[in-house]
């Protein structure tokens, strides 16, 4: 019965279901049978047009919201890839040329004169090496006799193993700790793998009768934990835990506790770098626990400030407080020194201070000169960025223009649209008039009594020409408009790249530029005008407006760096003399710039390499080059004369009226330049002679 029952139960529901579903369909019928019927007043005699019209409704607008979306994705697209392109051309350019600066440098040998400094110099640092290391050795053997003579006292004497060492590994040694303390930790770990590889190969400790196993096995372990230290300096933190857990199992050998307090201590480190600080705390108190019980406060000091480091990144502030104080009581430790007269202390507090004053006087200091003379500083500022904001201004002074004209020109036509009616009503009423004669003031601007005939033709006449008037300014509004709308948007790419030369990235790019020369005008003393260049750059500051970059000339060239990373169109030498800029590039091209019309007024090429110097004055334009010869120019650029005899490159000269001075290593001539024969040289001096007679004479 009960089987009976269930399946009687789930018939019930089934049959439940399908009267749910007949209710609902007809629920749905009924719906749609009330919504028709509503409709059949509205609904045309042909439904077949109906239905065509209203799916063309719907196409019409579901392909109006696509054209939207189209145009806002585009305009989007287009707004992202203009942002994405100029700050692009600003890091390929910026890349590459550092790219392709580093792999020369990397590629090329060097050779010549700057090649023999360069081993020089890399001479004169081993030299400096060994002849430090040698000194701190000696330092460590007068310390470790000293020691030797003392008695112990209150506090433990920490012995080193150096002495199990030779000579030359004693030396790498102290060279590696020379190294390290000097933040050299790559060089270091060198010199440490070195000395571990020598004591590791067998029969080095054969010669030393003096050593035990102890002492050996501390060496090791000493070696291993400086090897540890540099890994963890370089961030390598699993090698470090590899060289710490070996001098840990070293030191756990012979019960060694001070490379145990080392091992556990730099382990520790190595955690807290992998962010495991739940294991590096358990380490670092079995390493506080040690140096407590030894009284090592200067690990002790280093294992509170990483337990502190611990403690703030498991959230746990008090505990970490109270790190902090006694971090801050014992700060003082390594800053202690005894005086025979009496015991002074001096804290890092004390220092800081100390240094915080020095600080205060140096900004007061500054502040002095600058009150007594007035220190203007320079505008720094990407070329393209100033070539950006005179366009923009130039575009705001043409939207000013064209809005002007607009108004002037909407304000023309309704005046023509005036006329036209006043002609027109004129022309009726003359029209429509029974007299011979009639009044107008439409002709000549005043009142005359014309012919009706006469004054209706000559009206007519007026009226096409003012029309043609009135249609051809109607056709120039919707131009200007037009104009208008374009440099509107003109001037919002330009603030849009204006954005991205002002952003942080290109303010760390301009804070890597090396200015190369500086000129400034001395022969007026209202000229304001600072001239400085970088690469191929001359920029002009303004010192009137506070420093700001008023123009900047770019000098056009080939982009083949050399070994420096300099281009063939670096500028080289500046000379700033009346409105006139010089320039001379890496290329010997020598070019001419207008201050007051910013435009170039001539190229000249006449040197055969770089050009040094340059000298201008009202009449002519001397310039010197590393092709050894002076030439002399005109101010439109005009070759006049070439001047040669030097042995070496040219490096400095200077002009008067007729004559012309030119340095060059160890020689300076004097050259009569109004002569133009071939041997111009008047005399040849030492350097010396000549450099007292220019002074005292």
């Amino acid at each position: 019965m009960d089987k009976e029952s269930s399946e009687m139960a789930d018939e019930i529901l089934e049959k439940k279901s399908r009267l749910d579903e007949r209710k609902a369909a007809l629920l749905k019928f009924d719906k749609q049978y009330a919504l028709v019927s509503s409709m059949k007043s509205v609904v045309s005699k042909n439904p077949i047009d109906l239905k065509r019209y209203y799916i063309a409704q719907w196409r019409s607008r579901v392909s109006n919201r696509l054209d939207v979306k189209q145009i806002i994705e585009s305009l989007a697209r287009s707004c992202r890839r203009r942002i994405y392109s100029v700050a692009w051309r600003q890091l390929c350019s910026l890349v590459s040329s550092r790219q392709e600066a580093e792999k020369k440098r990397r590629d090329v040998q060097a050779d010549g004169i700057g090649g023999l400094l360069l081993n020089v110099a890399k001479c004169s640092v081993e030299e400096n090496l060994s002849d430090a290391s040698y000194l701190i050795g000696l330092v460590n053997d007068i310390k470790e006799e000293h020691q030797d003579d003392e008695q112990c006292g209150e506090t433990p004497i920490i012995t080193s193993h150096t002495h199990l060492l030779c000579k030359e590994d004693k030396d790498l040694l102290i060279k590696g700790d020379f190294l390290f303390n000097a933040q050299h930790y790559e060089s270091s770990l060198q010199c440490y793998q070195q000395v571990l590889s020598k004591i590791e190969s067998p029969g080095y400790f054969t010669d030393t009768s003096s050593s035990s196993t102890k002492d050996i096995i501390a060496l090791f372990a000493q070696v291993n934990g400086k090897i540890g230290l540099a890994y963890i300096k370089l961030c390598s933190f699993d090698l470090a835990i590899v060289y710490f857990g070996r001098q840990l199992g070293l030191a756990d050998e012979e019960d060694l506790d001070v490379p145990r307090t080392e091992a556990l201590l730099g382990l520790g480190m190595s955690y807290v770098g992998k962010y495991d600080y739940v294991y590096a705390e358990m380490l670092l108190r079995r390493a506080l626990d040690l140096c407590l019980s030894r009284g090592d406060r200067m690990n002790e000091l280093l294992v509170y400030k990483q337990l502190q480091t611990c403690c703030e990144c498991l959230n746990r502030p008090q505990e970490a407080s109270v790190l902090a104080d006694k971090i801050q009581s014992m700060d003082t430790s390594s800053w202690e020194r005894d005086s025979e007269v009496d015991t002074t202390i001096v804290s890092r507090k004390t220092v800081d201070h100390t240094l915080q004053e020095l600080d205060n006087m140096r900004l007061r200091l500054i502040n002095v000169i600058a009150n007594q003379s007035q220190v203007v500083q320079l505008e720094v500022a990407s070329a393209h960025r100033v070539h950006l904001q005179k366009t923009k201004s130039n575009k705001k002074q043409q939207l000013r223009d064209a809005l002007e004209q607009l108004s002037n020109s909407k304000q023309l036509s309704s005046e023509l649209s005036e006329l036209i009616n006043q002609i027109e009503y004129e022309i009726r009423e003359a029209t429509h008039t029974k007299k011979n004669r009639f009044i107008s003031s439409l002709l000549q601007g005043s009142n005359q009594n014309v012919k009706t005939t006469e004054l209706l033709i000559r009206l007519d006449e007026e009226l096409k020409v003012v029309r043609a008037k009135h249609e051809e300014c109607l056709a120039e509004i919707p131009r200007i408009e037009m104009l208008i709308h374009n440099t509107r948007d003109d001037i919002h790419v330009l603030e849009e790249e204006l954005v991205i030369e002002e952003g942080p990235l290109m303010q760390r790019v301009i804070e890597g530029r090396k200015f190369r020369c500086i000129a400034l005008n001395a022969t007026k003393a209202d000229n304001d005008f600072v001239v400085s260049s970088e690469d191929s750059n001359c920029y002009v500051h303004s010192i009137s407006t506070g420093g700001k970059l008023d123009n900047v000339f770019i000098v056009a060239g080939e982009e083949e760096n050399d070994n420096n990373g300099n281009t063939s169109s670096t500028i080289t030498s500046l000379y700033f003399y009346g409105n006139h800029i010089y320039t001379g590039t890496m290329n010997s091209v020598l070019i001419g710039w207008d201050v007051s019309s910013s435009k170039q007024m001539f190229v000249a090429k006449g040197h055969e390499a770089a050009i040094t110097c340059i000298y201008a004055d009202d009449s002519k334009v001397v310039s010197g080059s590393a092709d050894k010869f002076i030439l002399v120019w005109s101010k439109d650029g005009e070759l006049l004369q070439r001047v040669g005899g030097h042995d070496h490159g040219i490096h400095a000269l200077q002009c008067g009226p007729s004559f012309c001075v030119s340095a060059s290593y160890s020689t300076i001539y004097v050259w009569d330049i109004e002569k133009r024969e071939t041997d111009n040289k008047i005399q040849e001096v030492s350097y010396l002679y000549l450099l007292c007679v220019y002074l005292f004479k």
